[in-house]
């Protein structure tokens, strides 16, 4: 005896009391094909899942970035101290630097913490727009922007696509969110 999708809702009596029959026999509930549901997933739960990809990724490249150049500084590796000199800042700013830097990237990845996520994507800003500027200031080639552009646009990205878990309460959600205090 066939079980498969067609006996299956002929058989049962919990769908919607709107049934009908497609031109292939499978039966829809609510103008919805139930056989359908069963085997897609709907678009906006799509469009979500390329979003978690897309911040996921876009944060695990900049953290890296963010953690490796901050070690760079912190252990002042010659070839981000040259570049510190190179750029006119003083000695000390690459460990001052490396240690926020590096903050940042541990931020990001860390689980919960959304107003520590958004100094560090807000630190993460001003460190590639300075990086654009200095670079600019001291009359290096335009190639030099390349690495501070694209991870000016990776911090933007992965800004823009982190899920609701990931972001600050919108301030209408806080205020209905906060106890009314009347004054009288």
């Amino acid at each position: 005896m066939n079980a498969g999708p067609r006996r299956w809702c002929r058989s049962r009596s919990h769908f919607p009391a709107r049934i009908g029959r497609v031109d292939d026999g499978h039966a829809i509930a609510g103008g919805v094909n139930t056989t359908a549901l069963t085997l897609t997933k709907p678009t906006a739960t799509g469009r979500a899942s390329r979003q978690l990809v897309a911040y996921w990724v876009t944060t695990v490249v900049l953290a890296s970035e963010m953690l490796a150049g901050g070690m760079c500084g912190i252990l002042r590796i010659p070839f981000a101290r040259e570049m510190v000199h190179h750029l006119g800042y003083p000695s000390y700013f690459d460990v001052l630097l490396g240690v926020w830097y590096a903050l940042g990237g541990l931020a990001l990845l860390s689980p919960g913490l959304p107003r520590l996520k958004e100094w560090a994507y807000a630190g993460a800003t001003i460190v590639y727009t300075g990086a654009v500027v200095s670079h600019l200031a001291v009359d290096d080639p335009l190639h030099t922007l390349v690495g501070p552009l694209l991870f000016l646009v990776l911090t933007l990205t992965s800004w823009a696509s982190r899920p609701p878990s990931r972001r600050l309460p919108s301030l209408a959600q806080t205020a209905l969110d906060s106890p009314r205090v009347v004054n009288r």
